[in-house]
């Protein structure tokens, strides 16, 4: 497979290869211990509502009951989750604090509300870290007024859902009566990707990525395209029978997004590898309207995922430690896996769906596929900076991982 030992050296000294020499099991073990328990940057995420005023086909949220839907933000956990942040600031001695307002769609909640939740972890943690405000929204009610409001406000990063083109991400994303969304957020990204930072998500499916080039067409169009941050991505099955975009192979077969968009000049999120997901992370706490925690955007809601209240204090952090006991990664299969630094065991919250058994979803099969597009958007990246030439680029693109373990960790740098 190593056509010369330039070609290892080189890829080793990109991050993109592990000399031989290196017990790569060890290393997986270290680099996920060492991220897991790092809250140098404490990511929070923060759902104001549980309404939304779209109907998306894959919603982790669908089939909730209705008494969690009705579930509303009130001034009492605000004051409560705004003094619990400077609390785990303080206790875990973070930098940063990285507030992500999220939903439902955190935009059908008044201004007013969402002016004093940013307000009050900024007065309340601003002088202890570094603080960042962001906000995930379909982009639907993110007119130029609320656009300016929110980024007076300290609001200065916006995450948006474009799953390609007009006519696959109409058929996906839609209002109760059917409407599709495309044309208003177009509308609205214009004004948006002027005052803020901007990241596009596109949740990837085989039909979303044939209508990619007519999406970046669109985005140029409105003057854009070169303007903001582009994050590809799947879905996960939900409770009402989507299966969620792991399940199409035609998206992870002979699909390179990240490296198309990179050779096109556009700016791609480095999100590959990037460590254990919020479920076992000490650092990403996911908070809903009433206060309760949870470590899984797609379990939100569910009581069975639920790991405790603000209002129970310390006793918080002794519930995160013991489900952080879970370690489905150290099984003895996956133990001999070249994709355990990749997906770290599976999502528990997959395995769940099928079975009460959390700790193991072997996605071998996705993960091939995955580290293959993994390997070639670093390659063409790394290319582009002139760190790699032609020749080796061409020589690259037809790495894979194999048994034999000469491909055994990609760390994302």
């Amino acid at each position: 497979m190593w056509e010369s030992s330039e070609h290892r050296q080189r890829l080793v000294d990109a991050g993109l290869a592990v000399p031989v020499e290196i017990d790569d099991l060890n290393l997986a073990r270290f680099t996920f211990y060492s991220l897991q328990q790092n809250c140098t940057t404490l990511e929070v995420t923060w759902l104001l509502t549980y309404r939304c005023n779209l109907r998306c086909v894959y919603c982790t949220q669908a089939g909730l009951p209705q008494t969690v839907k009705r579930g509303e933000l009130t001034k009492e956990v605000i004051d409560k989750v705004a003094v619990w942040l400077k609390r785990m600031v303080r206790a875990r001695n973070s930098r940063e604090l990285s507030l992500m307002l999220f939903g439902g769609e955190p935009l059908v909640c008044s201004r007013r509300d969402i002016r004093f939740v940013i307000d009050r972890v900024y007065e309340s943690c601003s002088g202890l870290c570094e603080v960042t405000v962001g906000m995930t929204t379909n982009g639907t009610l993110l007119d130029p007024s609320t656009t300016d409001c929110l980024v007076e406000s300290g609001c200065n990063f916006f995450q948006i859902t474009l799953d390609g083109a007009r006519e696959s991400h109409d058929a996906r994303r839609y209002d109760g009566k059917g409407k599709g969304s495309y044309d208003v957020i177009l509308r609205n990204l214009e004004y948006v990707a002027s005052r803020s930072d901007v990241l596009v998500q596109v949740n990837l499916d085989s039909d979303v990525a044939k209508t990619m080039p007519q999406l970046y067409e669109d985005l140029r169009k409105i003057g854009v395209l070169h303007k903001v941050e582009f994050n590809f991505g799947g879905v996960l099955p939900n409770r009402v029978g989507h299966k969620g975009s792991g399940a199409d192979s035609g998206v992870l077969e002979g699909q390179e997004p990240e490296q198309e968009a990179l050779l096109l000049g556009l700016k791609v999120r480095q999100h590959l590898l990037s460590g254990p997901c919020p479920f076992r992370s000490r650092r990403c706490p996911i908070i809903d309207p009433i206060g309760d925690f949870y470590s899984c955007f797609s379990a939100v809601g569910d009581s069975k995922y639920r790991l405790g209240n603000v209002d129970d204090g310390v006793l918080l952090e002794l519930y995160y430690a013991s489900h952080l006991g879970a370690d489905s990664w150290l099984r003895d299969e996956c133990q001999v896996c070249e994709f355990l630094p990749a997906c770290w065991g599976g999502c528990a919250y997959q395995a769940s769906l099928n079975s009460n058994d959390i700790r193991f979803k072997c996605e071998q099969r996705i993960m091939r596929n995955r580290t293959k597009s993994i390997v070639r958007y670093h390659v063409a990246r790394l290319a582009l900076e002139k760190r790699f030439d032609q020749g080796f680029t061409s020589w690259s693109a037809r790495l894979i991982p194999n048994k034999g373990g000469e491909i055994n960790a990609i760390d994302g740098r």
